[in-house]
């Protein structure tokens, strides 16, 4: 099917199964959720395949196919699967290929690539074909092979690097098929990766069923329940640390694990996935508790502000209590400006207004701010991208009357009736309508703010066959959605343009 994108918003934690999506703009949206995606072929996405923003949610992403041609001109701008904003996914048994990065987790992700039991998929994602394969960046932790846990991945044959880890992230991926040798990796002096042991064989050949691995927590056998933490100092305590609240999570003793992440962030073992973890089972089990527990953080860990702003907005959102997640994150753009945490929040604020306050010109404002900032973090200019496709929709999108496909008889004139995209847009204040007409008719070309009504008549007289154009100016009229709508004969399309002063 032709289609902008399924998007799963504010509490959809629906399931998408069995579903052929081609040549899309954007395959998924996750906002605020946790759907399951499982076993779905989104193929030749003009964008992403699968984008995610849902802070302290666990969506589950398993047995996709998630393809582009690498020939097909958007190839390096967009990505098979990205997570971010402290999202808790679980992303196994996909095969994704011909993207800028296969797949892309930051912004404080933790990410695990088994399914929501912890059962590790064998074999597991393959990530090939892509400038990138995995990508982990700004605190993000992923689990892509500690010992069998979301091992059993096949990560090559990507041109500018195979593993990339940066800023303050972590990626464990032991076990894993590198294309018979040591991966292209890199990693920053603020990051960790993990590799040995490799395999020496693709689990991928010959393609089989996944057999599945589970593991188990008496794995963890140095962790003390009763203590509500890992006592041990051994290089991998840390990590088994993490593991053994995850493991208390999975087995139902919530109770325990709120216990034990607390006592991770006194003593500050990985204390960014600790806090998600504990907004995780706030959201999953209606604690309010949590919200208590943060703001007081807030009075005694300066160091973690931004976090704990972000999160408590998270769980204010998941409540309602939309104004209180909008002044969260006013009093980060405040605390840190125009630095990656500002802007951060700046995109989280749009990505709230547009997706659960549906406010248009808000959105379009918070736009035009981030617009003027100069952005040059991998990650923000992703995040940019996607809300400027939110705001804009798609400018490729065949659909029905609105049709771009404007070939012409061998007389040179059009063979159908077509309203084009204005350009530019946004714009400040004029902008350029185009239109055809295979045949003499009367034509109405009308502008209309966002509630309906009318503020301008470009058009509205007898045109000649042909392709026509006209100006718009704007200056009089505030920054904001606005739409422009034909209506000639029997063909009628509307399209959206975006004032930005």
């Amino acid at each position: 099917m032709y289609a902008s994108d399924i998007q799963c918003l504010n509490g959809a934690d629906v399931t998408i199964q069995n579903s052929n999506i081609d040549n899309c703009t954007q395959g998924i949206y996750i906002y605020n959720s946790q759907p399951k995606i499982l076993n779905n072929q989104i193929i030749e996405p003009t964008n992403n395949g699968i984008y995610g923003e849902a802070t302290g949610k666990r969506p589950l992403i398993q047995d996709n196919k998630i393809t582009k041609s690498a020939s097909n001109p958007q190839y390096k701008q967009f990505q098979g699967i990205i997570f971010g904003n402290y999202t808790r996914p679980f992303i196994t048994h996909n095969d994704i290929s011909g993207f800028y990065h296969a797949a892309y987790l930051g912004g404080g992700t933790m990410s695990f690539f088994t399914d929501d039991s912890y059962v590790t998929s064998n074999p597991n994602n393959r990530l090939i074909n892509s400038r990138y394969g995995l990508n982990t960046g700004w605190g993000g932790k992923t689990f892509a092979g500690k010992g069998s846990l979301g091992a059993n991945n096949s990560i090559y044959n990507n041109s500018t690097r195979d593993v990339n880890s940066y800023i303050n992230s972590t990626i464990w991926a032991q076990n894993n098929y590198w294309g018979g040798g040591q991966p292209n990796s890199y990693v920053d002096g603020t990051s960790f990766l993990y590799i040995d042991p490799i395999l020496t064989f693709d689990p991928w050949e010959p393609s089989e069923a996944p057999i599945s691995n589970q593991l188990d927590i008496e794995d963890l056998y140095i962790f003390v329940p009763e203590s509500g933490s890992n006592p041990m100092s051994e290089p991998n305590s840390d990590f088994l640390d993490l593991l053994a609240g995850i493991m208390l999570e999975r087995d139902g003793r919530i109770n325990e694990a709120v216990l034990h992440y607390k006592q991770m962030v006194n003593r500050n073992v990985f204390v960014r996935p600790a806090l998600t973890s504990l907004v995780s089972i706030a959201n999953e089990y209606d604690r309010s508790d949590m919200l208590n527990y943060f703001e007081e953080l807030l009075n005694n860990r300066a160091d973690l502000k931004e976090s704990l702003l972000k999160l408590l907005a998270a769980m204010h959102l998941h409540r309602g209590n939309y104004d209180e997640t909008l002044n969260l994150y006013d009093e980060i753009i405040m605390e840190y400006g125009e630095g990656y945490e500002g802007v951060s929040a700046r995109l989280d604020k749009f990505f709230a207004v547009i997706n659960y306050g549906k406010n248009i010109t808000g959105a379009a404002n918070l736009l035009l701010e981030i617009e003027s900032i100069k952005i040059t973090d991998e990650e923000l200019l992703i995040r940019k991208e996607f809300a400027n496709y939110l705001l804009n929709g798609s400018t490729k999108l065949n659909k029905g009357t609105e049709s771009v496909n404007n070939s012409t008889n061998d007389n040179g004139l059009p063979k159908e009736f077509a309203l084009f995209d204005n350009y530019p847009n946004p714009f400040n204040p004029t902008t350029t309508i185009e239109y055809s007409i295979p045949e003499a008719s009367f034509v109405e070309l009308k502008i209309y703010d966002i509630l309906g009504g009318e503020v301008a008549s470009l058009v509205k007289e007898n045109k000649p066959s042909g392709k026509h154009s006209v100006k718009f100016n704007a200056s009089n009229l505030p920054s904001g959605i606005y739409f422009y709508r034909i209506v000639s004969g029997n063909f009628t399309a509307t399209k959206k343009l975006i004032l930005l002063k």
